[in-house]
C-alpha cells in the first residue's frame, strides 16, 4: 500500500500556510518578580479577574456552572487572579500585570475609583522571594486618557496560556460573560 494511501484512495494532504506565526503572545503576562520594584502606568480601566483551581504545582481554569467543573467536583482549592493592562516604565514594555486578591484589594483601597484606573501611575515592590507579599504605592492618580493607547482585553491571552484554541476563545467571548463575571 502506498504510504500516502490510507485505504480510501485519498492521499494525505500537507497543510500549506504562508502566514508566519507571531512569536509569543501579543502582550505577555507579568508576575511580579522577587526582589524587584517596578513603576507601572495603568492602560486598562479596571482589574479583570477570574477564578482558578490550584492543582498542587500549577493552576487550572475554573468553569461555570460549578456543578460541572471537574476541579470543583474533586474539591480542589480555588483562588482569584486579576489582570490589569499596564506599561512597565523601567522595562519599557506593556504587560498584563497579575494581581493576587490581597494585592488587588490593597490597590483598590488606595485609588479614588477602582473601576477607573486608566492613567494611574503606581509602584509595585516584591520582597526577596517569589511568594513574598507585594507593596503598592500610588504615585499619580488618573491622568488625561487621550495620550494612552487603547486598553487590551487580557482574556484571550490568559486563555491561550491555559491551552485553549483561538476558536474556543472566540466562541466564549462571543457568548458573553457568565452571570458573576464583571467583564
Amino acid at each position: 500500500m502506498n504510504p500516502i494511501d490510507h485505504g480510501n484512495n485519498q492521499p494525505k494532504r500537507p497543510s500549506f500556510n504562508d502566514d508566519v506565526p507571531k512569536p509569543g503572545p501579543e502582550v505577555y503576562v507579568l508576575r511580579m518578580p522577587a526582589d524587584r520594584t517596578i513603576t507601572f502606568v495603568a492602560w486598562g480601566d479596571k482589574l479583570r479577574g477570574f477564578d482558578v483551581h490550584w492543582l498542587g504545582n500549577r493552576t487550572a481554569m475554573h468553569f461555570e456552572p460549578a456543578e460541572e467543573c471537574e476541579h470543583c467536583l474533586k474539591n480542589l482549592p480555588s483562588k482569584w487572579k486579576g489582570y490589569l493592562h499596564v506599561y512597565a516604565v523601567e522595562l519599557k514594555q506593556e504587560f498584563f500585570l497579575e494581581f493576587t486578591k490581597i494585592t488587588a484589594s490593597a490597590f483598590q483601597h488606595q485609588v479614588a475609583n477602582p473601576d477607573h484606573l486608566r492613567g494611574c501611575t503606581f509602584r509595585l515592590k516584591r520582597g526577596k522571594s517569589k511568594n513574598s507579599r507585594m507593596s503598592i504605592i500610588i504615585l499619580a492618580p488618573v491622568t488625561v486618557e487621550t495620550a494612552l493607547p487603547p486598553e487590551k482585553d487580557p482574556r484571550p491571552c490568559i486563555l491561550r496560556l491555559y491551552g485553549y484554541s483561538d476558536n474556543q476563545i472566540a466562541e466564549w467571548l462571543a457568548t458573553g460573560p457568565t452571570p458573576h463575571e464583571e467583564w
